[in-house]
């Protein structure tokens, strides 16, 4: 099908589509736009600690009340009111200090009040393990806008509805794998395009060490 279906989630293959489909269903939205930038943490030569491909989250994250969001963290709280990859639709948004201002997300009738969240770098101590580092840090509301995504950002999510748009095609070994077994039923997949030979290939150097296991007698055919 050439358009998205009502409640489906379109999955893209690259960001910049996905990026292109959030930004026009939400100008259709006509409420007032909430702008919240991320906090991140500098180095001595005032270079952030965190590059782009590695945000958890938006840096400039914009929103509307009704806009379609996923939570992008777990909750480690006792309630367990959500977790990473969680849909809703923005409901509120409650102003105060930087540290007390939430936005409010209702999922399937229930209002989940957000805050800002903290993402830190890893890195070893003394004892060779690996542990926070607390001066390398990103600060942002765990939302993201959730009518497109990247199909590397599904990974992990388990979905109803959604809609995979390969562009020009899969670029990458198991793109197309980690898209089709996002669904939990085959009755919520829609495509943009027909699948070809072209979107399912192996990572050659998987297909080569599987070839060696067979050669060794290691892998039997039936």
């Amino acid at each position: 099908c050439s358009k998205v279906p009502e409640g489906a989630i379109c999955l893209c293959a690259h960001k910049r589509v996905a990026e292109n489909i959030n930004r026009k269903e939400l100008a259709k939205i006509p409420e007032q736009e909430d702008i919240f930038e991320a906090t991140i943490s500098k180095s001595r030569a005032q270079k952030e600690d965190w590059t782009e491909k590695d945000y958890p989250a938006p840096k400039t994250l914009r929103i509307k009340l009704g806009a379609k969001v996923m939570i992008t963290k777990n909750d480690l709280s006792p309630e367990k009111e959500y977790v990473n990859g969680t849909i809703g639709v923005v409901s509120g948004v409650v102003s105060g200090s930087y540290d007390d201002t939430a936005i409010l997300v209702d999922v399937n009738g229930r209002t989940i009040s957000l805050k800002r969240a903290t993402w830190n770098k890893m890195k070893l101590n003394e004892e060779g393990k690996q542990v926070k580092d607390e001066d390398k840090y990103f600060k942002q509301f765990p939302l993201q806008l959730a009518w497109a995504i990247t199909i590397h950002k599904s990974q992990g999510l388990t979905l109803d509805n959604i809609f995979i748009d390969l562009a020009s095609g899969a670029f990458c070994a198991g793109q197309t794998y980690v898209a089709l077994s996002r669904l939990r039923t085959i009755s919520g997949l829609h495509l943009k395009h027909c699948l070809s030979m072209e979107d399912i290939y192996q990572e050659p150097i998987i297909k080569t060490f599987f070839d060696e296991l067979e050669k060794q007698g290691k892998i039997f055919h039936f």
